[in-house]
Parts: structure tokens; sequence; C-alpha cells
């Protein structure tokens, strides 16, 4: 049943008035009435934004009116971030949630394939969560295909798990927030897992209007995910089929297999170990 996992979605808005009237607008969409709460994390600013909120009222759950904290734009999207899965798995009691940047739209089964997912690998413990991403080009015929990947977040749309939460020190991540996104923060330790991720992209990235990202909405990066997103083309999959991995869309994008984390595991016990001598040096 579906009461028996908690989910939740977050969503953390600053400037972009439209694009969040349609990613909340999807998000509605894609819950089909479900009682999955919706958390908009809205740091305050502009008067458009507050407009949109307020036609989507009925829609929100949890509200979470925030001011300007971080040193940039990069620093307050990551703290905002953080908040608003901070409400998901400490404040609502959360299994899994589901965060999605307010200039993506998701598809109308996405947020199935995410309640799927986690019903079926929660027991893994290898399991991370959901990528909802993909650049491999449209195909109808596969359209139900998913694979389990050795991958770290997206960070337009992607669901992590409790336990995959708990394994971060949220104030660590805090200080690193003007540094790094929050993806980035976290993917060391997605990677010694993997990711379930669709073969036709569940999300469409509008993010040219962003802040560090191509302005350039013909950019490959925004042109890859559109011919691979799964907009209404056909019926929805109704069954997904895990298959193996068709091939990588980036470098480190690799099949999941005990083989293919080992070097991850390696490489993070280094950079553990060098951390510890380089704190040494400077105590002495």
């Amino acid at each position: 049943m579906e009461h028996d996992f908690r989910g939740a979605i977050c969503v953390a808005t600053y400037s972009r008035a439209d694009d969040l009237d349609r990613c909340i607008a999807n998000i509605v969409h894609s819950r089909q009435g479900r009682k999955i709460p919706l958390i908009v994390v809205h740091q305050r600013g502009f008067e458009s934004v507050s407009q949109v909120i307020a036609k989507w009222e009925s829609e929100i759950q949890v509200l979470v009116q925030s001011e300007t904290q971080g040193r940039s734009a990069l620093e307050n999207i990551n703290l905002n971030s953080l908040l608003g899965r901070e409400v998901a798995f400490t404040w609502l009691q959360a299994d899994w949630c589901l965060g999605i940047e307010d200039d993506v739209q998701i598809s109308r089964d996405a947020i199935d394939f995410v309640f799927e997912m986690y019903k079926r690998h929660s027991g893994n413990p290898f399991f991370r969560g959901v990528n909802l991403g993909s650049k491999l080009k449209f195909d109808e015929s596969k359209n139900g295909f998913y694979s389990l990947v050795r991958f770290g977040i997206h960070g337009q749309a992607s669901m992590i798990t409790k336990k995959t939460w708990r394994h971060f020190n949220v104030k660590k991540l805090r200080k690193k927030s003007n540094v790094s996104g929050l993806d980035a923060m976290m993917e060391h330790y997605v990677k010694t897992g993997f990711m379930c991720t669709p073969r036709n992209s569940r999300y469409l990235d509008n993010g040219w209007n962003g802040t560090h990202s191509s302005p350039d909405p013909n950019d490959e990066h925004y042109v890859r995910i559109r011919e691979s997103y799964f907009d209404g083309r056909t019926a929805n999959p109704g069954r997904y089929e895990l298959r193996k991995f068709d091939s990588p869309w980036r470098f480190d994008s690799r099949p999941f297999s005990l083989f293919q984390i080992i070097p991850v595991l390696v490489m993070n016990k280094t950079r553990h170990l060098r951390y510890l001598l380089k704190k040494r040096s400077k105590s002495n």
C-alpha cells in the first residue's frame, strides 16, 4: 500500500515565477491526487513568485518562507534545498524525498516511477535513490525500461532515501554550500550504491534562466534532455522493467556492480586520509 512508504516532494524557489508555475502544475499532475506532501521553500524577494505560490496554495502542504542567508546564489540554492529535505526527513518523517528545481518539469508518470522504484529496491543496502533524467534519445519501445546506475544525484530532479540522507552531516553540508552544488557534495557516498534511472528522461530542464548553467536553450545539455523526455506522446508504461544500462551518457555513468564501486570506495578512503593528514599538519 502507498501509505506504507511515506514520501515527500520539495521545491526551492526564488525569482522564476513562470518556471515555478509550470513546475508545480507538473507536480500536481504527476501526483495524481496522492497524499504526498509538497514542500515549497520560498526565498522572499519577488512578488510575482509570491503570486504563483498563492495560486497553488491548496496544493502546497508545507510552505517555508526564508530570507537571504548565503553569500552567493549558489549558497542560497544549496541552503534552501537542504532546508526542504530537512523538513521532509525530520519534521515529516518521510521515507524518501523527491527534490525538484523550480525550472524543471516532470513527466506525468515521474512520481509513479519514484514510488515503484522505492517499493522494489528499498530493501537493497546499495539503493541510494532515483534519478529522473536521461540523455538517451527517446525510444517509445523502451519507455518502461530502467537501469541501476552508479552515479551521483541529478540536481534538477532526484529522489534520495532517508537512509541516504542520514549518512550526511547537514552542518558540514551547510558549511560547504558556497563551494559546490549539493549534488557534488553528496556524490562521494551516492556512488557507492545505485540510483534507479529511467531509459527515457522523466524531467525537462528549462534552466537557461538559472545562475550557473548555460543561458542558451539550444545548448547540448538541454537539447539531449528534450530529445529523451517522455512528455505524454504515448500512454504511461503501466509497468517498469529492469534492463541492462544502454550506454553511458557521461564517462562516470556506469551500470551498477560491486566491481564498479570498488574504485569509488578506494577514492573515498584516500580522500579521507588526505583530509586527516591535512588536519593533523595544521594542528601541529
